[in-house]
């Protein structure tokens, strides 16, 4: 599935936030999830504002 996912996230079909969610319903693992957004994994967090 790792191939598919990646493939998914180069192309704009799920974003970091999608591949983060699939960590929680198990069908990602976390390892999986940092190869596939590489660097990019920080934007996750980054597109949602903050509240204050």
């Amino acid at each position: 599935m790792f191939e598919i996912y990646k493939m998914e996230f180069d192309i704009g079909i799920v974003t970091a936030v999608d591949l983060k969610s699939y960590i929680g319903m198990g069908i990602l693992s976390q390892p999986d999830y940092e190869r596939i957004v590489g660097d990019n994994h920080d934007q996750a967090n980054d597109s949602q504002p903050v509240q204050e």
